[in-house]
């Protein structure tokens, strides 16, 4: 079952989700917290462990992964039933598959055969995301809600039901996950329906702005992964004022490379919405340059050579 984190988890939560993964992998896990269950410990070292990954350290992560495995099997069965500790000690293994994965680009198939799809799991994550075309099915979110929301957005993104989403969240009010899946869904879809876009839903464009602002203005929480994401509500809100004070933030902060891509389309936006056709043209060059297979220049491209040839039609 989905346990409700104590405050020191649900901060370490906050961070992986906020993208600040050098804080959490610089926490000294074992000496700065004394968690009051040992399943929270566990998940907490898989966040060090996670962000180590995502700086690429793998060196580090692999390192723990090891000293993690020792830590399940020593507590099973005395305060880890034998159940619970196959499906950490199997989270763990796929873990080190993906740095397998990452660093060498080898993929066990074997092991990766031997996740259950139909129990949401930390391993079910990562296999979904080596093999992003496996049949992936969730039966229920409890064993893992972060596994159930990751495969929910990955398997049908563009047609995701919001509804879904809100009803778990009614339920699991203290899920910070869930938070975060209702804010990003209700700043990706501009076009719900009245039934699910009213002010009595949770998803929807201002509290997805709230969401974040709030982030932002926290020093815990305050990081370019949320700033860009309030960049866009501000955009999608017609607020450019505000969109500007939040270009001249980012251009201050050192942006992690995986987020340059979505802070160039914002930009875009900016200077489309202003009329600065010169400065817009300039990133869209950066853009092909950086991301030249991305989904956002082939789109540009093919609108260009529509353009072209409504333009030779008339020659």
């Amino acid at each position: 079952m989905y346990l409700t984190p104590e405050k020191e988890l649900y901060t370490i939560i906050q961070q992986y989700y906020s993208g600040k993964f050098q804080d959490i992998a610089s926490l000294d896990l074992d000496v700065e917290f004394d968690f009051s269950n040992i399943l929270y410990d566990i998940e907490a070292h898989f966040y060090k462990i996670r962000s180590l990954i995502e700086l690429d350290d793998h060196t580090n992560a692999s390192k723990l992964l090891a000293q993690l495995e020792d830590k399940i099997i020593s507590n099973t069965p005395t305060n880890i039933d034998s159940k619970t500790s196959d499906l950490l000690v199997l989270d763990i293994k796929v873990l080190n598959s993906f740095i397998e994965f990452k660093s060498n680009g080898k993929v066990d198939a074997e092991l990766l055969d031997s996740v259950d799809t139909e129990i949401p799991s930390l391993a079910l994550v990562y296999k979904s995301i080596i093999q992003p075309d496996a049949n992936i099915s969730i039966a229920s979110p409890d064993l893992d809600l972060e596994a159930f929301v990751f495969t929910l957005f990955s398997k049908d993104a563009d047609n995701i039901d919001p509804k879904t989403i809100s009803q778990f969240k009614k339920h699991y009010s203290d899920s910070l996950i869930l938070d975060f899946a209702v804010s990003w869904l209700g700043l990706a879809n501009t076009t719900l329906d009245s039934n699910t876009n009213d002010a009595d839903s949770p998803i929807n464009l201002k509290n997805s702005y709230y969401f974040f602002d709030e982030l932002t203005s926290s020093s815990n929480t305050d990081s370019a992964k949320n700033l860009i994401n309030l960049l866009a509500c501000q955009l999608k809100l017609g607020n450019i004022p505000e969109s500007i004070e939040c270009i001249e933030k980012l251009d201050t902060l050192n942006v992690n490379p995986k987020w340059t891509y979505s802070l160039l389309i914002n930009k875009i936006a900016l200077n489309s919405l202003t009329s600065n056709s010169l400065e817009r043209n300039r990133l869209i060059e950066e853009l092909k340059n950086k991301f030249p297979n991305s989904p956002y220049v082939h789109d540009l491209n093919e609108k260009s050579e529509l353009f072209d040839s409504i333009v030779e039609s008339y020659n």
